[in-house]
This record gives structure tokens, sequence and C-alpha cells, in this order.
């Protein structure tokens, strides 16, 4: 479905076909262009489309908009910040409630809709469904998930912001849940909202006033099915680990100094065991899990980085259980020090027992990169 975009608020319809031969529906089309407003029709639908552009005229009719004529100053002046949406639920059900019509200026709504439907039923569709980009430090946080016991979550700054700007509490669904002090460079959110904020402002807000450790990347707005979770069809984990001879000083807070080095074909081996469909329960944080463990782990990378004072290591996977990627690296560091063999791995996956694997590596190593979708 298309969207809002440039400085005058438009009609929007996610349209079947664009296309459109009715001459009536053409005059229309330009009468509602000389305003600024890009109106998008369906063939075959068109004589609804006709209604709805009608009662559309009757609106902006009442309040002083002329549509077919010279605009002049002032009408622009009234467009802009106008928002008029269309939005359809499929040829049957339009046919059936016709279009709803909904004209906002200064967070009032006038509701214009065929049928018997009432406006409470339709008020999800007010709201827009934004998706985000954040980056963060995680070392002051006790992880992303909101708790009632602490304010210092991703989440719960995520969610001040937004209480900031409207006084209302508004949910933001993160792609997946770090660990206390577990960092991000592409974690992946949405909320909805109703805002007079175009996109690049709301991103402004946010940077405005989060702190300097949390980041918006990016903000844009989502398909009405988008859940930055439920969405997603993998992520990319980063683990660092330093094995240099000074103090990582600069990199303190984002790389683990284990006091042995390990060997990284070790680890090589090792990982060759883990990649691929398994049940990973034995790599689970969470020894009451009672849901399905078995995860798709496509990558396990070993990598000499900066001159050969880190390895580090990317695990790209469909999804990952609580606490895995850290327990994975724990136990390939186990192998690379030479406590296990390689080849324990396979006996490890099918033990199912969290005690059979190794240690889990510190938080402060791991950094979540992307989420895929």
């Amino acid at each position: 479905m298309l969207r809002q975009s440039g400085e005058i608020s438009r009609i929007v319809y996610g349209s079947v076909d664009g296309s459109m031969e009715d001459p009536v529906c053409r005059q229309a089309e330009r009468n509602l262009r000389a305003c600024g407003i890009v109106a998008v029709y369906s063939d075959d639908v068109r004589s609804m489309f006709i209604s709805c552009v009608k009662e559309i005229e009757a609106l902006a009719e009442a309040m002083g908009i002329e549509f077919g004529k010279d605009m002049a100053e002032a009408n622009l002046k009234v467009l802009h910040g106008l928002v008029f949406e269309m939005a359809s639920w499929g040829i049957d059900t339009m046919c059936r409630f016709r279009t709803m019509c909904v004209l906002r200026k200064n967070s009032s709504f006038i509701w214009k809709t065929g049928g018997t439907a009432r406006p409470n039923r339709w008020r999800k569709w007010m709201l827009r469904n934004y998706k985000m980009t954040v980056s963060y430090d995680g070392t002051r946080y006790n992880g992303w998930q909101k708790q009632k016991n602490t304010e210092t979550t991703i989440q719960g700054k995520l969610e001040q912001i937004l209480f900031r700007l409207t006084g209302k509490e508004i949910s933001v669904q993160g792609a997946g849940r770090t660990d206390a002090g577990v960092h991000a460079l592409g974690q992946v959110a949405n909320f909805r909202l109703d805002t007079d904020l175009f996109e690049e402002g709301l991103l402004s807000y946010f940077n405005e006033y989060l702190p300097d450790d949390i980041a918006v990347l990016s903000l844009k707005t989502a398909s009405e099915r988008f859940h930055s979770r439920l969405s997603a069809a993998g992520k990319i984990y980063c683990y660092r680990m330093y094995t240099g001879n000074a103090k990582p000083v600069f990199d303190r807070r984002y790389v683990w100094k284990p006091d042995e080095i390990p060997d990284a074909e070790r680890m090589r081996r090792a990982a060759s065991f883990l990649v691929g469909r398994h049940d990973f329960r034995s790599f689970c944080g969470n020894r009451h899990m009672n849901k399905s463990t078995v995860r798709n782990l496509e990558r396990i990378s070993v990598e000499e980085a900066c001159g050969g004072r880190e390895l580090r290591l990317t695990f790209e996977g469909e999804g990952f259980l609580q606490n895995m990627v850290r327990i994975l690296t724990g136990t390939l560091f186990e192998c690379g020090i030479g406590e296990r063999e390689p080849e324990e791995m396979t006996g490890i996956l099918e033990a199912l027992e969290r005690s059979r694997a190794g240690q889990m590596a510190p938080a402060k190593g791991l950094t979540l990169m992307e989420v895929r979708y």
C-alpha cells in the first residue's frame, strides 16, 4: 500500500490496476492532482472510487477547498498537513463496506464509511506501522526487553521517547531480545503510531532525546502485516575475541580477552559439526524451554582480524535460542584451547543437555549485526 509522501499529503490506495480509461475518473484525477493530491484507481471497482472521490470532494469543499480551479495560496496552506487515506480490504469486502475515507486535520478525524461499519472497527487503520533499525552499546543496559524492576533496557528507552511524543503507552517490538551487555549494529523493531510527523521528523525526534549510546539509524513506514520478529527470515551475530598481547583499551567494551589464545583451525573443525538443522537444546540457556529447540544454523565462520589480534566468530541462522550464540562461542573456545575435541560436538548435540556444552562466553563480545527479511 502506498503511503504519505511529499510536502502535501495525498489520497492513498493500493490499487489492483492503476490504469484508468474512464473519462470521468481521469477528470477527477486531474482535479485532485491540481490540489497536489495523488489518487490511484482500479478499473475493477471504478464506480465505487468515483463515489469515494465525490465524498472526498464534498469534505474538502466544506473546508473551503475548491477542486478543478486555480488554487489560492490560502487553500494550499489548508491542504498542507491533511491526510486522505482510502484503505481497501479486497474486492469482496470493499463491495460490502465500500471504502473507508479518513480526513485528518489537527489530530481530529471525520469518518465517511458506507455500509454498517463502525469507526472503532477500523481503528487500527488509523495507525501506521513503522519499521526502524536501531544501533546500541549494550554495556550499561539490562538487555533489550523491558523489565519492571529497571528502566535501563533498550525497549524501555525507545518506549519512553514515544510516550514523551504522544503521552500514551506504545509498545515497541524487537526482532531479538539481546542479553544484558550485548550490543547491536542492526537491531530491527516496529511500532504502530498515529502522528503528524513525517518519517524524517520522527527519526530526528528519536535521536534528539535518546541517550548517546542508542541511535535509530533508519525509520520507514512498513506494511500493515510487518512484524520485526515474526517476519524475520534470519539473523547475523558476530562475537569478537581479543587475542593480542596488549590490553584492548579502546575496544574493551566490545571484545572478550580470554586468558588463553585458542587455535582457530580447531575451532573451525568443531564449528563444521554444528552447521545445519539440529536440536540445539544443549546450547540453550533456558533449561525449562518447552518449545521447539530445533534451529537451522546456516553458517559459522572463524576469521582472524586486526592483524591477528582478534578472532571474529560470525553466526548466521534463521533463529537463535536464549544465550545460544554465547554458549556456542564458549564451547568452540574450549575446543580451541584443547579442553575438548572438535568431534565431541556431535555428542553434545545428541545429549540435549545444557551441562554437556561448554561455558557461556561474556556478553560484551557479542553484537547483533543484521536481521534478514
